[in-house]
Formats: structure tokens, C-alpha cells, sequence
């Protein structure tokens, strides 16, 4: 999505534009979120099939790498995108 995201900004319609930045907002966040701060609490899941490769301190960190660089690209690849965006049209 960060990919084509000069791609979506082209689009005309404002509705669908705001429903890609939301879904790339989403998919960069929301997984690593879960895996480094929810896990703990909830279990299950990926966890459970990713706790057979390492101990869980090594997914809370990695994925909070994982976590911060995605906030990262958010920050400086698509947030001044989409809302420069909305304001040419």
C-alpha cells in the first residue's frame, strides 16, 4: 500500500482515497501493536505458532522494531502524501 500510495493519491474520489489511507494506516500499525503490547494479554494466535521459533521477550521486541519503523514510514512516506492530496482538489 505504501508502494502505491502515489497511485491512490490520484484517484478522484475522496471516499476511497480516505478508505486507503485508513487501510494503510491500519495494516502498518495494527499488527505489530497486537504482537509487542496485546499478546501478552490476550495469547493466541500468530503467538502461539511464533513461540515455537523464539521466547516471547525476542517477538515483544523485535516486533516493537518492527512497530516503530512502521510508525516511521507512516510519518514520513504517507502522511504528507494523502492530506496534500485532498487539498489539490
Amino acid at each position: 500500500m505504501v508502494y502505491f500510495k502515489d497511485k491512490i493519491c490520484e484517484i478522484k474520489n475522496k471516499l476511497v482515497k480516505a478508505i486507503f489511507y485508513y487501510i494503510t494506516v491500519i495494516m502498518l500499525v495494527l499488527d505489530p501493536i497486537y504482537l509487542c503490547l496485546l499478546s501478552g494479554a490476550f495469547g493466541g494466535g500468530d503467538v502461539n505458532g511464533i513461540l515455537y521459533l523464539m521466547p516471547q521477550a525476542w517477538i515483544w521486541t523485535i516486533f516493537a522494531f518492527i512497530l516503530l519503523f512502521n510508525i516511521w514510514i507512516l510519518l514520513k512516506k504517507v502522511n504528507p502524501t494523502y492530506p496534500a492530496s485532498f487539498k489539490e482538489r
